[in-house]
């Protein structure tokens, strides 16, 4: 049993580092490895930048699960993390005016980059989207009170 399977419902605290930390909720419909992927995607990102807030909206249709604000309250990068529908994605892709990236598990690189290619319209995509996939469950490896994230397991391709 690994520790994101042990923890309950809640808070659960993510420590990045020795001074850094954040606290995500687990919610009774949520299962740990959206949890542990969003941690995952902070552990990849956090460094960048300053202002990050969490599953925020804005005045979008779809919130962003993480995203990093500028001093004006706009995005300045925008982070989807999990299962995404097409329409989210070229929605996303085609209002917020961020670098964006779409972080999830399980799933060839290869056929998710041919279906983004069929179903999001290039223009959309080129220069702006990023998609990082784990090659295997994050909650089987995350640490809660270490997050480290080896480069061996995620695979990165920018359009």
């Amino acid at each position: 049993m690994n520790a994101m399977t042990e923890l309950g419902y809640g808070p659960v605290r993510f420590r990045f580092g020795r001074k850094h930390q954040v606290t995500l909720y687990r919610d009774t419909r949520e299962d740990a490895g959206r949890v542990s992927l969003t941690a995952a995607a902070y552990a990849l990102y956090h460094r960048e930048h300053d202002q990050w807030v969490f599953d925020h909206r804005g005045r979008f249709k779809h919130p962003g699960n993480l995203v990093a604000l500028d001093l004006e309250r706009e995005p300045e990068f925008w982070i989807i993390v999990g299962p995404c529908t097409w329409d989210r994605l070229e929605y996303t892709c085609r209002h917020v005016h961020a670098p964006v990236v779409w972080v999830f598990e399980h799933a060839s690189l290869d056929e998710t980059i041919r279906q983004v290619r069929r179903a999001v319209h290039y223009r959309y995509t080129t220069g702006h989207l990023t998609l990082v996939a784990f090659h295997e469950p994050v909650e089987d490896w995350i640490d809660p009170s270490d997050v480290q994230v080896d480069p061996e397991r995620f695979s990165i391709h920018s359009f």
